[in-house]
């Protein structure tokens, strides 16, 4: 696994198909603010609610106010579960991309064939990084990789029940570096922060033209990157 050589892959592929990889990962960013913008107003009218009956009832609001902060994460998690077929269908895009095949926003729409097992694999995925964060924080940082692994097995065929999680931990234990290289992507991915924040149309999908060679190496057992590169 070569990092420069992920990063001069991620730059190369935006620089030559910016409509799918800047516009298709704008179409991603604007479909999770408005399902984040859903599940706030559920929580919002939810809220109200309770509000209305604790005028009435004796409840703790220290009790009421922890429930209202599960509810509002399990409502954005399980809401936030729609996005994933566009996420996978991404992903499509990239491997698309890299056998030569151009990659079209209308990739963003491809992976609706797969989205019980997407919606599975992720969920399990998200579930299980989250959890590791609640233990001592560092479990979860080991895992973050996990989540795109997911979906990398995704798009590469691993459908079959919980196939692409269990691929993407057994991947992760075999190429620990994928950890390291997750977080200095990710901070390469935040300096379009630097940029108004308009620079992350570009840093975010360069990061993850990045990851996907990184897994893509990783999946091949470290060996040289395939010759489409």
């Amino acid at each position: 696994m070569d990092l420069s050589a992920s990063l001069q892959f991620g730059f190369d592929r935006v620089k030559a198909n910016p409509g799918f990889y800047v516009g298709g990962g704008a179409v991603l960013f604007g479909l999770s603010v408005v399902v984040n913008l859903v599940s706030r107003l559920i929580l919002f009218v939810v809220s109200l609610a309770v509000g209305a009956v604790m005028q009435t009832a004796h409840i703790d609001p220290q009790i009421v106010a922890a429930l209202l902060g599960v509810f509002g994460a399990v409502v954005s998690f399980v809401l936030g579960l729609i996005v994933v077929p566009f996420g996978v269908g991404y992903f499509r895009g990239i491997r698309k991309d890299v056998h030569g095949e151009p990659a079209v926003i209308g990739d963003l729409f491809s992976a609706f064939d797969i989205a019980l097992p997407s919606i599975v694999n992720y969920a399990l995925a998200g579930v299980v990084t989250g959890l590791g964060f609640l233990f001592c924080i560092l479990p979860g940082i080991a895992l973050m990789p996990v989540t795109l692994l997911t979906v990398y097995f995704l798009v590469n065929g691993r459908t079959e029940g919980i196939s692409a999680f269990t691929s993407a931990l057994n991947t992760l234990r075999e190429n620990p570096m994928l950890i390291v290289w997750n977080l200095v992507v990710g901070l390469i991915a935040g300096m379009g922060v630097l940029a108004c924040c308009v620079g992350l149309l570009f840093t975010v999908p360069i990061a993850v033209c990045a990851l996907y060679k990184l897994f893509d190496d990783a999946a091949a057992g470290g060996r040289s990157a395939p010759s489409y590169y």
